[in-house]
């Protein structure tokens, strides 16, 4: 598709929390390499769109450089915009090809190609790996998403189905929904089919349900759209001088997760690309977060407790079952759920191990932290009971590579207490302005309702929440914002603080204060 309709319905651009440096440095530092420190590195995204996924970070990361790059002009120009708006000073958009960019470029520690790779011709394919090769420093790490197969053979079938019925229409959003149409007309025709081509037509459908029009348009409807086997993709970029580190998704890396009888004879192969490729084989897999590294650089798969020390904990799991004295007690099955994970365990200190980390509220804790704030509930455990359980009953590590554990290598630039002043980044603050979306400190994205939007903006660390809560009166006051008290018996001004006081502890949670 050309640029010209990449103006007409952009793509638009968003915070990835897995393409973060961070993130790319601890799964690096976790396979026993030592990447260069995340906090003050030079990252360069390549296809960067409006610069939605690299912006946020160069405030969190002030001591760090980022270049971002788009074919789009007009993508370039929203971004330029932001970076004035927002007073940044150490990051930089620039509207060019991936083909013009040579040695004389410079070096960066971390380069980001996400959603771009199966999206363009090969030749600028062997572009993005030849720069992730010269333009990456000794010990850096490169980022490249894209479309895998065999995921991908029976998505095609849908592709071709909405380019051949759109062949003929040019505009973008005309284009966009008659795709919808005729997939919709497709399920029509399918009614009370239960073959495998009417699942795979519905759960498409379900699919794209949840995505905008600029999504459809830039994904099926591209004319460059080119799944590759995960094999042939390290083939080529062998060739170019990198090899496999990892993938952003450590759960699909273990070949535990499968079938005991398959597990055991992926372990025989000595290469990680055909255990790689075979796992992708069973779950027949459709997108990849591939990380790549220089040739000949020192890797240890070998991870000990040891490996994981330094590292924070987090997760995002939540309990499903009421948390009291009696499921606590030691043979009350208690359960843990994130997605589609399931924990449960009736073992008292595995339950409170849990139980801490289920309180931060996916916050980052340092192992010595976790075993402190076991200690506080249960101080009739040792220290070093509750360590060894940590490792070897709960199984730490096994935990991280099902994906019910995240490891990072700081506690995150946010605040974990509502501080006097409360105060958001000035990103946050315009995206606030902009709509109902806003990227916060762990860089996720976060819907906002209208009321939330509003506090969000008076977050410029000059108030404290009763000041935030006047402010807020003063514009219910003034007619700009409408705010209903739900009983009779509560006045403007309680409601309006109450509201504040909750609205700005959820802001805490969700890591936006700084």
């Amino acid at each position: 598709m050309s640029e010209t309709n990449y103006d007409l319905l952009p793509y638009k651009s968003y915070p990835f929390a897995v393409t973060c440096p961070e993130n790319l440095a601890s799964i690096a530092t976790l396979f026993g390499m030592q990447p260069p420190d995340f906090r003050c590195a030079r990252v360069l995204e390549l296809g960067c769109a409006s610069g939605g996924n690299i912006i946020p970070l160069a405030e969190l990361y002030p001591d760090s450089e980022f270049t971002g790059i788009d074919l789009s002009s007009k993508e370039i120009g929203e971004g330029l915009e932001q970076i004035a708006a927002t007073d940044l000073h150490n990051i930089k958009l620039q509207a060019m090809s991936v083909a013009d960019i040579d040695a004389a470029f410079g070096k960066f520690d971390y380069i980001i190609a996400h959603g771009l790779f199966s999206w363009v011709p090969y030749e600028v394919q062997e572009h993005i790996l030849r720069i992730c090769k010269e333009n990456l420093v000794e010990n850096g790490v490169a980022f490249v998403s894209f479309n895998t197969l065999p995921g991908w053979n029976l998505v095609n079938s849908v592709r071709g189905m909405m380019q051949y019925h759109t062949e003929s229409i040019s505009d973008p959003q005309e284009k966009a929904n008659q795709a919808r149409l005729i997939l919709q007309f497709m399920i029509d025709g399918l009614e009370g089919d239960n073959s495998l081509h009417a699942q795979l037509m519905r759960e498409e459908m379900e699919l794209l349900s949840g995505k905008e029009d600029y999504y459809l348009l830039h994904d099926h409807l591209e004319d460059d759209n080119h799944p590759i086997y995960f094999h042939e993709f390290m083939q080529r970029a062998r060739t170019a001088g990198l090899d496999f580190l990892g993938d952003t998704d450590l759960h699909t890396m273990l070949v535990d997760n499968l079938p005991p009888s398959v597990s055991a004879h992926l372990r025989k192969l000595t290469d990680m690309v055909q255990s790689e490729q075979y796992m992708d084989f069973f779950r027949n897999r459709r997108f990849r977060n591939t990380l790549l590294c220089h040739q000949g650089v020192p890797l240890n798969r070998n991870i000990t407790p040891q490996t994981v020390e330094r590292f924070y904990v987090s997760t995002d799991a939540r309990c499903a079952t009421e948390i009291n004295e009696s499921t606590l007690a030691e043979g009350f099955e208690l359960s843990f759920t994130l997605n589609k994970i399931a924990l449960s365990t009736k073992n008292r200190l595995s339950k409170l191990v849990f139980i801490v980390l289920v309180e931060q509220s996916g916050r980052p804790l340092a192992l010595d932290d976790i075993v402190a704030k076991v200690l506080e509930k249960a101080p009739d455990i040792s220290a070093g009971q509750i360590r060894q359980h940590i490792f070897n009953e709960l199984s730490l590590i096994g935990l991280v590579f099902k994906g019910i554990l995240k490891l990072r290598l700081s506690p995150g630039v946010y605040l974990m207490a509502v501080p006097e002043k409360p105060k958001t980044t000035r990103t946050a603050r315009y995206l606030a302005e902009k709509g109902d979306v806003v990227t916060s400190c762990r860089h996720q994205l976060v819907s906002m309702q209208e009321i939330e939007t509003i506090i969000l903006k008076l977050l410029d660390g000059t108030r404290t929440v009763d000041e935030v809560a006047a402010a807020l009166l003063e514009q219910e006051k003034q007619g700009l914002i409408n705010i209903t008290a739900n009983q009779a018996n509560v006045d403007k001004a309680t409601l309006i603080r109450d509201t504040c006081q909750e609205v700005i502890a959820r802001f805490c949670k969700l890591a936006f204060l700084v």
